[in-house]
């Protein structure tokens, strides 16, 4: 049972935020074997300065639109299953 908290500014259309959880979901389910109805997820919107992120850190750039996807989950996934989630959540 996987435990997810995604975090974002406050302000995202409900639709939006949905697709985001949908999207996390639907990467567990293909990347660790996570059952489709084992969804437990936290969703927190915060004011703009209690998301604290560096725009520009590594040469990425980012905007207010960040989204930051913390996943709690059991030890016994391998490496490549932790590949294949973390390339999943890079496309929602």
């Amino acid at each position: 049972m996987p435990l997810v908290r995604i975090s974002l500014l406050k302000g995202k259309p409900r639709p939006y935020i949905q697709a985001i959880g949908d999207g996390v979901q639907k990467a567990l389910v293909a990347s660790f074997g996570v059952p489709p109805d084992d969804r437990f997820q936290l969703v927190e919107q915060l004011e703009r300065d209690d998301l604290v992120y560096d725009a520009g850190y590594l040469g990425v750039r980012r905007t207010d639109d960040v989204v930051l996807v913390t996943i709690i989950a059991s030890s016994g996934r391998d490496t490549t299953q932790k590949k294949a989630l973390y390339l999943s959540l890079i496309h929602i």
